[in-house]
């Protein structure tokens, strides 16, 4: 029997091959199938947001960098602002390594 590439990827990444054909096969709404498959969907909207928020530090800090070497000083920039936004982006991260989470290690 020949496997689609949609079952393919499902099967691989989201959910077991005998969720896969309850679900989408027998059509059949099995509730530890949709509980395994919606804790699997939000831990990888939770890591692709942490990932978003890594991505978005470097930025942040660059753009502060390079308006306080343009200015020749720190006028205008905010210090509440910037902990603010120091402390927000070191929560996730200080939560990971307290539980011993792999988020750190993508």
């Amino acid at each position: 029997m020949a496997t689609s590439p949609v079952r393919d990827f499902l099967v691989s990444y989201l959910m077991p091959e005998k969720c896969f054909d309850e679900i989408f096969v027998n059509f059949h709404l099995h509730v530890p199938c949709l509980r395994f498959l919606l804790n699997k969907a939000s831990g990888f909207a939770i890591l692709t947001g942490f990932c978003l928020l890594v991505c978005r530090l470097p930025a942040a800090l660059a753009a502060q960098l390079l308006k306080m070497l343009c200015r020749g000083s720190a006028d205008g920039l905010s210090l509440p602002s910037a902990l603010l936004q120091l402390y927000s982006f070191s929560c996730p991260v200080i939560y990971a390594m307290a539980n011993n989470l792999p988020l750190l290690y993508v």
